[in-house]
């Protein structure tokens, strides 16, 4: 953290901020997050026993919490994916969120039951980051050659190359070094031409004066639909096991549940192609 900062300040230093006045919000916000963190704990406490009655009740109260909340702090029409931002933001949630459930129980699938060390399945996740990593660079190099035409056929490709990706890890009884390592870097690439792109298209979409409220719709895409995710993977492989079934059929079932997140993204992002986005240069050069 302390490096991070020390690379970051002269950075800051340098920025030059426009004379735009954005909307400020007040208390409401904090209230609808905290009923929001209410909720999304109620939800997943009782999914995670949704066979006794308790479990039943909490599951129903925590989706009632978190209806409210969920429509006040994202962009209006997000849950519906209304054409364009809404719908762009819905897409980038649900795709973050399967890479990164699926990154989770891969871990598990090849350490439990496949018997790798941990350090091993480390680096088979690494080949993910790596890909994503080189392809982020390629793409900011395409999308100053078309100028930005391209990109929504460039998030659409990244989700579709996901959902390859994840497929490709997704049977885990047939799972092995070699096919993690291929969907890794599948799946790694599909993430590194969707995820980098729709921020871009997301400010090219927003009004002006509106960067603030976009910047944090794409922070709570990012950190609130895979936290969310993640918690149902584990209560699907905790239901599955109670059911008698195996670790790897439960792990299974979760892997299944991140190609559906992929599968509503991609509907999403279909509909993010009825807005065209607009030119904002200055944007588009710091993307």
């Amino acid at each position: 953290m302390l490096l991070a900062v020390l690379l970051s300040l002269p950075v800051f230093r340098k920025l030059k901020l426009p004379n735009v006045q954005e909307k400020k919000e007040g208390g409401g916000v904090i209230g609808l997050s905290v009923l929001l963190a209410i909720g999304t704990g109620l939800f997943l406490s009782g999914l995670g026993m949704v066979t006794k009655i308790w479990g039943i009740a909490l599951l129903i109260v925590g989706a009632a919490l978190m209806a409210q909340p969920l429509r006040k702090l994202l962009p209006a029409g997000t849950l519906s994916f209304r054409p364009g931002l809404s719908s762009l933001i819905a897409s980038r949630g649900l795709f973050f969120a399967a890479y990164v459930c699926t990154q989770n129980f891969l871990v598990l699938a090849l350490t439990d039951t496949k018997g790798l060390a941990a350090d091993r399945a480390g680096l088979i996740l690494a080949s993910a980051a790596l890909s994503w990593c080189i392809v982020a660079i390629l793409q900011a190099r395409w999308d100053a050659a078309d100028q930005g035409r391209g990109r929504n056929k460039r998030i659409i490709a990244g989700i579709l190359l996901m959902l390859v990706g994840i497929a490709i890890m997704a049977w885990v009884p047939a799972l092995n070094v070699a096919t993690a390592i291929l969907g890794e870097i599948v799946a790694g690439i599909g993430i590194g031409l969707a995820h980098t792109t729709s921020g871009t298209v997301a400010f090219s979409l927003s009004k002006e004066g509106e960067s603030g409220q976009v910047s944090g719709s794409l922070q709570f895409a990012d950190s609130f639909t895979p936290g969310v995710a993640v918690g149902i993977g584990g209560a699907i492989i905790a239901i599955n096991q109670t059911a008698g079934m195996s670790m790897e059929a439960g792990i299974t079932v979760a892997m299944a549940f991140n190609l559906a997140l992929v599968l509503l993204s991609l509907l999403a992002s279909g509909r993010t192609k009825q807005v065209q986005p607009t030119a904002k240069p200055s944007l588009q050069m710091k993307s």
